[in-house]
């Protein structure tokens, strides 16, 4: 959500996707409702994720390009990085206030 919406529930993207998870208006789960936007990029992450033969970066570049924006294109992947990297920083941070 940090590297998709900034964490601004209202935002709709100059693509036209919205709330926090930047869900795409063709969905038929997209909704400015947090909890529902939540649940829906839940939904079609884990969808893509699991196209991917449970591989999490392809997943994620899927999730931000599309399965043929991805796989025709080459689109998705620094999306992707970004935000495993974000994940890692933030998850690190975590750990050691954890760890404190």
């Amino acid at each position: 959500m940090l590297v998709e919406s900034g964490g601004q529930p209202a935002v709709v993207s100059v693509a036209g996707a919205r709330g926090l998870m930047q869900i795409m208006p063709f969905h038929p789960c997209v909704s400015f409702d947090p909890e529902k936007n939540i649940l829906c990029g839940i939904h079609i992450l884990t969808g893509y994720i699991q196209k991917s033969d449970n591989d999490v970066r392809a997943g994620l570049a899927a999730y931000n390009a599309g399965m043929t924006g991805r796989d025709v294109y080459g689109r998705g992947w620094g999306y992707a990085d970004l935000v495993l990297a974000t994940r890692d920083k933030y998850g690190a941070s975590q750990a050691q206030k954890t760890e404190e």
